[in-house]
């Protein structure tokens, strides 16, 4: 049994192997990592003659989730499973690593090689899947421990209730964007909503071949609550791995399919959180990063939701996104070691995929400070500039204004909200142009509006 590309097998794969033989009693015959930042192999195993396909999903190994736990997952796939809906199915947990043993599927998650037609025919299926999990009995999900809420404040709010211990517990400086907007939701929570569904939260993934789709995936952030918080995710999904149709097209069919209307108004408000429960989860490995984590996948990812939260309250206060003109770069002294680490990560020869996709995330790390190091003293002064002028005097620096802003907006009501949120939304376009291989990944990025 070898690992990638013929080498030997790694001490990690070596024990899950070993568990695996014995889970299954068949021979394992292939193992192999894949090449990305989260742990997780694809396994063949030779069964009575044939091959079992297995996929292991390996623990993340850092603290961003409001639910760590593989276990709740894959029983959280086994309800499904139950319930009629394809996902994978699940044959166990391996120790170490930490992974859940489940089927491989085969498909893509693709469906951008499709005609039109095909495209929203694949598009239609999920979301008619969607609304069949909105309609599945609570009952056997509280029996696996996933909390059930009763009132419209627990309903709205589960998942940012869900992230507030990991965020205050890993929260490394003062956060006032995220203060603002855990003000605002608590504020705005839709009252009227008050029939819960269970959400796959996540929303959006799904592995297809053709006309079929095969399964739907990554379960890890699920909960109880409002239904509307899955169109609100798609609205986020759709830019990065487009679903097929229109959004417009889907919540119709959404509301064809699950017999319930659309409440757009609900699904702006669960845009916001959605993007704001992102930015909390990375508020911590941001400043403080854990050993180990996929940095500059977090670099993006807190970037591309850091964006999508000042746009989603944008639209829901009824103010107008600004960008600001960038600086001219003005490199200092640290510019030419900068590029010398640049220089000496591309000089280091990937042996595996695995590696290479290393090597990939260190270059543009590198390129990113670089960047940083022309244009970020500037743009800090003008947003340290900009904060003063709400709070009405000067700071010496930027870490000074953003403290004292934090505390501004906790205590400030609605009337400060087209002020603030003008801020902040210059703030985070100035990031983008400062974090320029980053901004590359999350220029593309446009709120498609929600509307019927």
């Amino acid at each position: 049994m070898t690992g990638e590309s013929g080498s030997t097998a790694t001490t990690e794969e070596d024990r899950a192997t070993a568990f695996l033989e014995g889970l299954t009693g068949g021979r394992v015959v292939k193992i192999k990592r894949l090449a990305r930042w989260r742990p997780a192999w694809f396994v063949d195993v030779e069964l009575d003659g044939e091959l079992l396909r297995l996929h292991l999903r390996g623990d993340r190994r850092s603290d961003v989730l409001p639910y760590p736990s593989l276990q709740r997952e894959a029983d959280i796939l086994r309800v499904l499973e139950a319930g009629g809906i394809p996902v994978p199915h699940v044959h166990g947990m391996c120790p170490d690593p930490l992974a859940i043993v489940m089927d491989a599927v085969p498909g893509t998650r693709d469906v951008t090689r499709y005609g039109e037609e095909q495209q929203r025919a694949l598009a239609e299926e999920y979301v008619s899947l969607l609304a069949e999990i909105h309609r599945l009995d609570l009952d056997p999900f509280v029996a696996v421990g996933i909390d059930r809420p009763t009132t419209p404040e627990e309903i709205g709010l589960g998942m940012l209730d869900a992230y507030m211990p990991l965020y205050r517990r890993t929260k490394a400086r003062p956060e006032p964007l995220v203060e603002f907007a855990i003000a605002w939701a608590r504020r705005n929570v839709p009252l009227h909503r008050t029939r819960p569904s269970f959400v796959h939260w996540d929303a959006g993934q799904f592995l297809h071949e053709g006309q079929r789709i095969h399964a739907l995936y990554d379960f890890e952030t699920c909960l109880i609550g409002d239904p509307m918080m899955d169109l609100a995710a798609l609205r986020l999904r759709d830019v990065a791995e487009p679903l097929g149709a229109d959004l417009t097209h889907l919540f119709h069919h959404y509301e064809a399919a699950s017999g319930e209307p659309v409440d757009l108004d609900v699904v702006r408000f669960h845009t916001v959180v959605f993007a704001l429960v992102g930015v909390m989860a990375l508020a911590g490995p941001m400043v403080a990063p854990q050993a180990g984590s996929p940095h500059f996948e977090y670099l993006w990812w807190d970037l591309m939701q850091r964006r999508a939260l000042v746009w989603a309250l944008a639209e829901c206060i009824g103010v107008d996104v600004e960008r600001p003109s960038p600086p001219t770069p003005a490199p200092t002294a640290a510019a030419p070691m900068l590029a010398m680490l640049e220089d000496s990560i591309a000089q280091q020869p990937p042996a595996t995929g695995f590696d290479r996709y290393q090597q990939h995330a260190l270059a543009q790390l590198a390129r990113c400070l670089i960047r940083l190091d022309a244009v970020g003293p500037e743009l800090d002064r003008q947003t340290t500039d900009e904060m003063g002028a709400i709070l009405g005097r000067t700071f010496a620096d930027r870490a000074e204004a953003d403290a004292e802003l934090e505390g501004f907006v906790q205590a400030a009501g609605p009337e400060a909200d087209a002020a603030l949120v003008r801020c902040f939304t210059r703030q985070v376009e100035r990031t983008v142009f400062a974090l320029e291989p980053v901004a590359d990944l999350v220029d593309g990025f446009d709120l498609a509006p929600a509307r019927l």
